[in-house]
């Protein structure tokens, strides 16, 4: 079944791809709360790691309710460019809130990193430049996504969500 891919990036609807989640990845939310606890806590302060490591945890364990949760409390009392910071963050959070699924990921074994995902990216890009291929950029991504499917040990599963798919 095609999941609905309302509010996906344009690549992504672009492409027509069957996904089960879109993800949002933690390295570059990490990131992101890193800028904002150093906008608030300055460049090397404890109180400051200490919050992003706790914000980080909840994403990461809890999901997107608890971070929420935690980061509207914090922004509450911060005043000035510090709540501007919090703010800017906040907003991020809440517009990526339906790709903040890091402990249903966990769950089911799904990578949300950006390691994996950029060094596959590497390694299909590579395949498809052989010498000799020619590719439109549709057949280029069904090549890839097939490639990805069977070097991640998921090819069995896809081909039986084909089978189940098909009348």
């Amino acid at each position: 079944m095609w999941m609905e891919r309302v509010g996906f990036p344009p690549q992504l609807e672009a492409a027509q791809l069957r996904l089960h989640r879109l993800g949002l990845d933690f390295h570059h939310l990490s990131e992101n709360v890193l800028r904002a606890g150093r906008q608030v806590y300055g460049e090397e302060n404890e109180v400051g790691r200490a919050w992003v490591a706790e914000l980080l945890h909840l994403v990461k364990h809890e999901g997107y309710e608890a971070a929420y949760e935690s980061l509207q409390n914090w922004q509450r009392d911060l005043r000035g460019n510090k709540r501007a910071a919090a703010t800017r963050l906040l907003n991020s959070v809440v517009d990526r809130r339906d790709m903040i699924n890091s402990p249903e990921f966990r769950s089911r074994g799904w990578q949300y990193g950006s390691g994996p995902t950029e060094a596959r990216c590497k390694t299909s890009a590579a395949r498809l430049k052989n010498s000799g291929q020619r590719w439109n950029s549709r057949s280029a991504e069904q090549v890839a996504a097939l490639s990805n499917l069977f070097a991640n040990g998921q090819w069995e599963t896809f081909c039986a969500s084909q089978k189940a798919a098909t009348p």
